[in-house]
């Protein structure tokens, strides 16, 4: 059992490998059922902690898997039935938060494309309205040189 306590010890000292390690030695080493059992139960637990920094969810689905297979009439093959449980949980919430998290991308990339159309739009009317006030000055200019035609061509036909 004290072995057992300073495997647990060392998962919470951040030291996940020595621990699964220590686990595993306990298991092989042990005859007493109740603590093999123990310690190939706590070496997955500690796979699964939070804490420990390379957990993988997936290869600890099926470590609990094969748990059940080999110790399938103990109190930990009822927890790991749970752990396959949550862990299947979890996968599927991860997968649905990854599509969420694509459709979120796409949706921002093309709103970030609909900006970028629009401001080139906003630009394209603002060289439109320029080219329409450019020529609404010319037919201005264009209407005064008219005026002045008109009373040139006016006086001249007054003096013949």
């Amino acid at each position: 059992m004290l072995r057992l306590r300073t495997a647990d010890s060392l998962i919470q000292a951040g030291k996940s490998k020595i621990s699964i390690d220590q686990y595993n030695k306990i298991s092989k080493e042990n005859t007493l059922e109740n603590l093999a059992v123990a310690a190939d139960y706590s070496e997955i637990l500690i796979k699964v902690n939070h804490i420990n920094p390379v957990a993988d969810y997936n290869k600890t689905l099926e470590t609990f898997k094969a748990f059940i297979n080999k110790h399938p009439d103990s109190r930990q093959a009822i927890e790991a039935k749970c752990w396959i449980s949550l862990l299947k949980r979890l996968d599927s919430l991860e997968r649905k938060n990854n599509t969420c998290l694509e459709v979120l991308r796409n949706s921002e990339q093309k709103i970030e494309e609909d900006l970028n159309s629009n401001a080139a739009l906003k630009n394209n009317l603002t060289q439109c309205q320029q080219l329409r006030d450019t020529l609404l000055n010319k037919v201005k200019e264009l209407e005064s040189k008219e005026k002045v035609l008109r009373s040139v061509i006016d006086r001249i036909v007054k003096m013949k």
